[in-house]
């Protein structure tokens, strides 16, 4: 199982010149292998997909809601503590849904996070490896 970033989704959705290819390919290994993502993910892909070239909001969540293979995991109290745990170790510079999105990944026991946030390869999560869109290019 994966797990995986909002900018992946947004990518995807706004059809990125540089990353929507590689990031198809990993929501078609979401489809397959099943992936797990905070629902903090709707809401940062709600909202910044609407400033970007996908104005209409029904169709923002109608793509959310048809992804394949993809769990919405709310925040636990689990997740919220290893999420705090993350801010305390790598701040300042990890920002709070990061933290929240990397402790859903380790608590749902994803083996692989995938981001194109070249900060957050840096830092070390138990059971879960780090993956830059980039590094499919």
């Amino acid at each position: 199982m994966i797990s995986l970033d909002a900018n992946i989704i947004i990518y995807s959705l706004n059809n990125d010149p540089d990353f929507a290819k590689s990031s198809q390919a990993i929501l078609k290994r979401a489809a397959t292998e099943g992936a797990v993502v905070s629902t903090l993910l709707y809401t940062e892909v709600l909202a910044v997909s609407d400033k970007k070239r996908v104005k209409d909001i029904t169709m923002i969540k109608d793509f959310l809601d048809g992804l394949l293979g993809v769990s919405y995991l709310a925040v636990t109290r689990e997740i919220a503590q290893m999420a705090a745990k993350l801010l305390r170790e790598n701040a300042p510079g990890l920002r709070i849904a990061d933290a929240v999105h990397l402790a859903t990944a380790v608590e749902s026991g994803a083996q692989e996070f995938w981001t194109n946030d070249n900060k957050l390869k840096k830092i070390e999560l138990p059971g879960t490896h780090i993956k830059l869109l980039g590094e499919m290019l």
